[in-house]
C-alpha cells in the first residue's frame, strides 16, 4: 500500500450557532415561571437589567369548578390546607397514648420509618436499637391503631385489614375475603373465589364495592400536600362572535434597561468599565429583543391553533378537536417543526373552558369511512361516552367497542387501537369492569 502525508486545503459550510441564538432557543422553550426565574438570574449578573415590579404579578388563572364563582376561600378554610408531614400527625397523638416512655420512644422510631403512603418497609424493625421482640410488637401495633387508618401497614393486604377492623358498618365477608382470599380477589378470579370459599358472587361484589370506600394509601393526605399554580403564557378571550389569542402579559418580566451607567460610558479613561458597560448593554438589548421574537412566535402558533380548532373553542366540546400535528403548525405558520414544539412545551393557555396546555390541541388523524377529519381525542370522547353508558353486568368487550364505533360513528379503530385509547384513559378491561347480581351465581 502505497501511503504519503500532505497537506490539502476543502472548503466546507458548517452550521454554528451564536450564543444570541442559544440563548433564543433557550427562552423559547421556557414556560412563564421558567422564563421570570431566568431572567432573574440574570439580572443579578448584569446591572442594566431593571426588573419592574408588575402591580398584581400573582393573577392565577385555573378555574376551580367545585367551587364558588368568586373563587373566594375563608381562614377557616385555609386552616385545613395548612402544610403538616405525616410523621408530625403522628408524633401528636404519640404525646397522649400513655405509654412508658421506653414505648413510645420504639413507636416513635417506628413512626420514623412509614414513607409518604404510610406504609412501613418489610424489613422495618427497632431490635437494633435495643428493643426486645415483645416490646417491638407492641410498639408496632401501636402505631397501627393511629390515624389515619391503615397507617404502618408492611403491604396494600395489611393496609385493607387495619382499615376494615376498625368499620362497624361492613359487609361480613369483607374481613374474610382480605385476609384469606386476597390474591384471587385482587385478581378478579371470583368464581374461583366463589367456588373456593363459598361466598356468592353478590356477597364479593359487595366486599369490592365497600373496599373501593377505603383509601390504599392512608399516608398521601399528608406528605407533598403543597398546590401547584399554572401560570398561562397566553390567553384566548372572546372577541364579539370570535376569540383573540393574546399573551399573558401579567405573567412576563417586565424589564428595562437602566440609563444610570451612561455618564460613566463618557467619561475619559476607564477603557475595562466601558468595555464592560457596552458589553452588559448589548446583553440586555439582545434580552429584550429576544423576549419579544418568543411572545411573536407564540402568538403565532396559537392563533393558528385557533383558526383550526374554532369548533372546540365555540362549544368546548373535546370531541369536536380536528386532527392537527406539529407538521401542520409548522406549515402553515412557516417555522420549523422543532421551534413549533419549542414553542408548545410546557406552555398553558387560559381558555373559556379552563386553563389548558397547549400540547392539548394537537391530535393525530384517525380512519374514517366517510373519509371526514376524525381525531384521536374526539375517538377517546365517544370511546369514555359509550364505556359510561355500557350495561355493566355485560360490559363491552373491545371487540364490541370497535365495531359499535365504526357502526355508530364511521370510525374505523382496530381492536388494539381502542385498547390503547382505554390504557391512556385509564380505563380498565372489560373483565375487571364487570359487575355481578344476583343472577350471576346461576
Amino acid at each position: 500500500m502505497n501511503m504519503k502525508t500532505g497537506l490539502s486545503q476543502e472548503q466546507s459550510l458548517k452550521l454554528h450557532l451564536s450564543q444570541e441564538l442559544k440563548q433564543a432557543i433557550t427562552l423559547l422553550q421556557y414556560n412563564a415561571m421558567e422564563l421570570e426565574q431566568y431572567v432573574q438570574e440574570l439580572a443579578l449578573d448584569n446591572p442594566l437589567i431593571e426588573i419592574n415590579e408588575q402591580v398584581n404579578p400573582n393573577v392565577f388563572y385555573h378555574r376551580r369548578r367545585s367551587q364558588g364563582a368568586s373563587g373566594d376561600y375563608s381562614q377557616i378554610d385555609l386552616i385545613g390546607s395548612q402544610s403538616r408531614s405525616l410523621a408530625e400527625y403522628l408524633f401528636d397523638q404519640l404525646r397522649m397514648i400513655g405509654e412508658t416512655n421506653r414505648i413510645v420512644k420504639g413507636t416513635r422510631m417506628f413512626a420514623e420509618q412509614v414513607d409518604e403512603n404510610g406504609y412501613l418497609d418489610e424489613n422495618a424493625g427497632i431490635r437494633c436499637h435495643g428493643f426486645s421482640a415483645a416490646e417491638e410488637e407492641e410498639c408496632l401495633r401501636i402505631l397501627q391503631s393511629l390515624d389515619p387508618a391503615g397507617v404502618g401497614a408492611r403491604n396494600l393486604q395489611e393496609c385493607l385489614i387495619l382499615q376494615i377492623s376498625r368499620h362497624q358498618r361492613k359487609p361480613k365477608s369483607a374481613m374474610d375475603i382480605i385476609s384469606r382470599y386476597f390474591k384471587l380477589f385482587a385478581d378478579h378470579s371470583w368464581k374461583e373465589l366463589a367456588r373456593i370459599s363459598g361466598y356468592k358472587i353478590q356477597e364479593i361484589q359487595d366486599t369490592y364495592d365497600y373496599i373501593q370506600t377505603l383509601h390504599p394509601k392512608p399516608g398521601s393526605t399528608y406528605e407533598g400536600t403543597h398546590a401547584s399554580y399554572i401560570i398561562p403564557d397566553l390567553v384566548i378571550e372572546r372577541a364579539g362572535e370570535g376569540f383573540e389569542a393574546g399573551c399573558n402579559e401579567a405573567a412576563l418580566p417586565e424589564i428595562s434597561i437602566s440609563s444610570e451607567y451612561e455618564a460613566l460610558k463618557n467619561q475619559s479613561g476607564q477603557e475595562e468599565l466601558k468595555k464592560y458597560l457596552s458589553a452588559k448593554q448589548q446583553q440586555g438589548m439582545w434580552l429584550l429583543k429576544t423576549l419579544d421574537q418568543r411572545k411573536e412566535t407564540m402568538v403565532k402558533v396559537m392563533k393558528e391553533i385557533l383558526s383550526v380548532q374554532q369548533a372546540f373553542f365555540q362549544t368546548g366540546k373535546t370531541e369536536l378537536l380536528k386532527p392537527l400535528t406539529l407538521n401542520d403548525l409548522a406549515e402553515a405558520c412557516g417555522i420549523h417543526e422543532s421551534t413549533v414544539s419549542r414553542a408548545l412545551k410546557g406552555k398553558y393557555v387560559q381558555t373559556p373552558y379552563g386553563t389548558l396546555e397547549m400540547k392539548f390541541f394537537l391530535t393525530n388523524k384517525i380512519g374514517s369511512i366517510t373519509e371526514s377529519d376524525q381525531s384521536a381525542a374526539a375517538a377517546k370522547e365517544m370511546l369514555m361516552r359509550l364505556i359510561n353508558n355500557e350495561d355493566k353486568t355485560s360490559p363491552l368487550s373491545d371487540q364490541m367497542i370497535a365495531a359499535v364505533m365504526l357502526e355508530r360513528h364511521d370510525l374505523k379503530l382496530s381492536r388494539r387501537t381502542i385498547a390503547k385509547y382505554r390504557d391512556q384513559l385509564k380505563i380498565p378491561a372489560s373483565s375487571i369492569r364487570r359487575r355481578y347480581t344476583e343472577a350471576s351465581n346461576d
